[in-house]
């Protein structure tokens, strides 16, 4: 990694663009606001800048790099476009360390769309130029937040409908399974969102995301799957013997207390009917609890007329709904997203069925169905110093959603959540705290911590 060629181009001539004699640049982070379509109540999660800044922490540049950054930017812009100067003064002074320091909202905490949610501005007179340059990798901390805020939303709406028809809520936490690794653009960027879905969530099959979360956060969390069957392992004992597929794997995996199973490799409805209503308690731990993976077809049906052919496995609840005892339970994988699952869930309540029944999996919408638009996320300048003066700045567009704040800004917790305040008018602390400066990292929590912070808003 090489934090000099982080940026856009541009970034690489606004050094010698600034107002004469600058010497302070002051900017912030905020979500403009959802946009249209967009699930969930007008708040996100803040979540995803630790590892960042332990990317820019200690010594974050070297000689070599402003070297590779030369030739590179230089190639891209034209000769000598490249601030050499700047970066070999830079390195000079503070040996790759950045003189910048970084306020910033507790991580998984939920703050209203329109608040300030981290500033950054130099330490030294001689750098506020870094402050601008900075912005293309700070921002990409959309990611994480808008993942974050995703899985948080899932959760609200399967919390919704546990409360309603459910003996426990406690199921919630294993109700929305991570399945996005295959269908990320990266490993980097499985790692990041499936750390976000952690959050909220405890089921994962996103192996990259334990290691970033053990290397970015620490702590003791880890997220949890089950031994689980897919079609290639069935289909390699011929379709005659699929019966004989998932009694191999019942055996293997017996002292497991859930394993998961496909259903649908060949025919739905036979599979129900004739393997797990009947034939698979011949092969099963008694004490062992089966996922019944639906993998294809329409959600709703599936699942009501898989839970119908297995109603002697179920009891009525202390609500009047119906739940499987320990033997059984539903998996759907495909087609899902936040409004399908309240679908799903809704068709379920209408037939008497609890939400407790099914686990939700989820690739590609919880991991790649996002843009940084989906909350409109920006850091703009809101103040600064130079020739002119000490300056409250601010854009002013005739498009409502992109002006921006002005002045030196903080976050205060009221009665009904946080506000942003400029700091002239603070009169209580304000919660963003301390989490970077001059290359070192302040009030770093593990992943635990962040977790707990967010589940007491569950709780709240």
């Amino acid at each position: 990694m090489n934090i000099i060629l982080e940026a856009d181009s541009y970034k690489y001539t606004h050094h010698n663009q600034y107002a004469p004699a600058t010497k302070k640049i002051y900017s912030y982070l905020e979500s403009r606001g959802k946009s249209e379509g967009i699930a969930g109540d007008p708040e996100t999660v803040f979540f995803g800048l630790q590892p960042i800044l332990i990317k820019l922490s200690g010594m974050a540049f070297d000689r070599n790099d402003i070297l590779e950054a030369k030739a590179i930017v230089d190639s891209n812009l034209g000769d000598g476009t490249f601030p050499l100067e700047n970066w070999n003064s830079l390195f000079e002074d503070y040996g790759g360390y950045l003189p910048i320091e970084i306020k910033a909202a507790p991580e998984g905490s939920v703050v209203g769309c329109n608040n300030v949610l981290m500033t950054i501005t130099n330490t030294d007179e001689r750098y506020a130029w870094l402050v601008g340059f900075l912005e293309t990798m700070l921002l990409q901390v959309w990611y994480p937040i808008t993942v974050a805020t995703y899985a948080h939303n899932v959760k609200k709406v399967i919390l919704k409908w546990l409360k309603r028809n459910s003996t426990s809520i406690e199921a919630v936490n294993f109700m929305f399974h991570d399945f996005g690794v295959r269908g990320s653009t990266s490993m980097e960027s499985a790692a990041i969102g499936g750390s976000a879905h952690l959050l909220s969530f405890r089921g994962t099959d996103n192996i990259p995301a334990l290691k970033f979360i053990e290397k970015n956060y620490g702590g003791s969390f880890t997220g949890l799957s089950v031994p689980a069957m897919e079609h290639s392992t069935i289909m390699s004992w011929g379709e005659s013997r699929e019966l004989d597929s998932f009694a191999n794997s019942l055996k293997e995996y017996r002292n497991y207390p859930i394993i998961s199973i496909l259903s649908d490799t060949y025919d739905l409805d036979r599979c129900i009917d004739n393997i797990f209503a009947d034939k698979i308690q011949e092969y099963r731990n008694p004490n062992q609890k089966i996922v019944i993976r639906l993998d294809s077809g329409n959600a709703v049906d599936n699942i009501l007329s898989t839970f119908n052919k297995l109603l002697s496995r179920t009891y009525t609840n202390e609500k009047r709904y119906l739940e499987f005892n320990n033997s059984f339970g539903i998996l759907q994988g495909d087609g899902i997203d936040i409004n399908s699952i309240d679908f799903i869930l809704r068709e379920m309540d209408k037939s008497g069925i609890a939400a407790s029944n099914v686990v939700f999996g989820c690739g590609g919408k919880l991991q790649q169905a996002h843009g940084r638009d989906d909350f409109n996320f920006a850091i703009k300048t809101s103040y600064t110093e130079n020739e002119f003066g000490n300056l409250d700045i601010s854009k002013k567009t005739a498009q409502k959603m992109k002006r921006s704040k002005s002045g030196k800004l903080a976050l205060v917790k009221t009665n009904w959540g946080y506000a942003t305040v400029n700091q002239k008018s603070l009169t209580e602390n304000d919660a963003l705290r301390l989490v970077f400066k001059d290359g070192h990292l302040f009030n770093s929590e593990d992943f635990v911590v962040v977790r707990d912070r967010l589940n007491r808003n569950h709780e709240e």
